[in-house]
């Protein structure tokens, strides 16, 4: 099976981590894959982590204005190499395999809710969004959420059929390490082998809610525990005022990989508003951190899978955070931490995912 995954760019992202992590655990069951990217690379892009995996990456090197000319090549390259499966993620990929009319099923991949697409954008251009983005859905032959939450939500805002198929972690990345590495890292980054450390990735959207959990992590006054923050966006100015007047909270900024805060942490703290099926959430399970997340549908769908890898409390009530955060210090950690560990590597792994794309791919395909 030959098959072509489309993406705008191979920025350092969380859709760009589950490319990734499909291509690589599709290579594994015999699936030949491609990625191809429209646009040019950032800065900050992981094609050179692409490259080094051996996946096999084709730059189109188009811009917005020249859409056109990208479904023209991407077209031949079709042809070319007896494509079957088009599968885009992503509101301009998904444009340019809804106007490709080679004989391939087209596949999306879904993993905003309606009313977070442009998000901090007015009103005309949410609603511009929205409609170019169902009208690029309907055009899909098979069209995939990547959580059961979130396929619950497209199916009933658009009355269109979309499947599920959980993102996945690389767990050959992503693992836990002994107290020893963890000490090292440690003194490595300036942090007490003694000390609890909560942690938080993402990018601080205001949807995100950062500012309001550190400001509840301050308010649960933990002895000897720190709050690490990675991440960069709108509430960074507020972090960093609240960060001067505490040392308990220390502040990362962006950074391409996140690995060695997994590492030296204990804890993992999402008070997210809304999500797909959060990366950070899952690679911090893989690291071995239990959680302490809002209950929203996409933290719930993951803690099914085991209840003792975490908590949950009430989204938006910061009181409840505070409670959770006390209670945490109850937790045999090492127990919690094994769940967590084994919830991914047994649920939500990369080559779980791959296997049920495979088999969506074999069930929709013309082969």
């Amino acid at each position: 099976m030959n098959i072509i995954y489309l993406v705008s760019d191979l920025r350092a992202a969380g859709p760009t981590n589950q490319a990734f992590n499909l291509i690589t655990g599709l290579s594994k069951i015999g699936v030949n894959a491609w990625i191809v990217t429209l646009y040019e690379e950032r800065d900050d892009s992981w094609y050179e982590r692409f490259v080094a995996a051996n996946v096999n990456v084709y730059q189109l090197h188009t811009d917005h204005k020249n859409l056109l000319r990208a479904v023209r090549k991407l077209e031949k390259f079709i042809v070319d190499n007896n494509i079957s499966i088009l599968h885009s993620s992503g509101m301009s990929a998904d444009f340019v395999n809804r106007l490709v009319k080679a004989d391939v099923v087209k596949v999306n991949t879904v993993r905003q809710e309606f009313g977070a697409l442009a998000e901090g954008k007015g009103y005309f251009k949410k609603l511009i969004t929205r409609l170019i983005t169902i009208s690029n859905h309907r055009a899909m032959d098979v069209r995939i959420a990547c959580s059961r939450s979130l396929q619950n939500h497209l199916n009933n805002y658009s009355a269109l059929n979309y499947e599920c198929v959980e993102n996945g972690v690389d767990i050959e990345k992503y693992d836990m390490v002994d107290i020893n590495q963890k000490n090292s890292i440690r003194d490595k980054l300036g942090i007490s082998k003694d000390s609890i450390v909560f942690l938080s990735v993402g990018v601080l959207y205001t949807r995100k809610q950062t500012l309001s959990m550190a400001q509840t992590f301050l308010k649960s006054n933990i002895p000897n525990a720190v709050l690490i923050v990675v991440g960069d966006g709108v509430e960074m100015d507020d972090l960093k005022l609240l960060a001067k007047m505490n040392p308990q909270i220390i502040l990362i900024g962006k950074v391409i990989d996140p690995l060695q805060y997994y590492h030296c942490a204990d804890i993992f703290i999402s008070a997210s508003l809304a999500e797909g099926l959060p990366n950070t959430v899952m690679e911090a399970m893989a690291c071995g951190l239990p959680c302490i997340l809002s209950d929203i549908g996409p933290h719930k769908e993951i803690l099914k899978y085991d209840p003792k890898a975490g908590t949950l409390f009430c989204t938006g009530d910061y009181h409840n955070l505070e409670q959770e955060l006390k209670n945490s210090q109850t937790w045999d950690l090492i127990t919690k931490s094994e769940s967590a560990h084994r919830l991914v590597n047994e649920n939500l792994s990369k080559f779980c995912t791959a296997k049920k794309y495979y088999d969506l791919y074999r069930k929709n395909s013309y082969e």
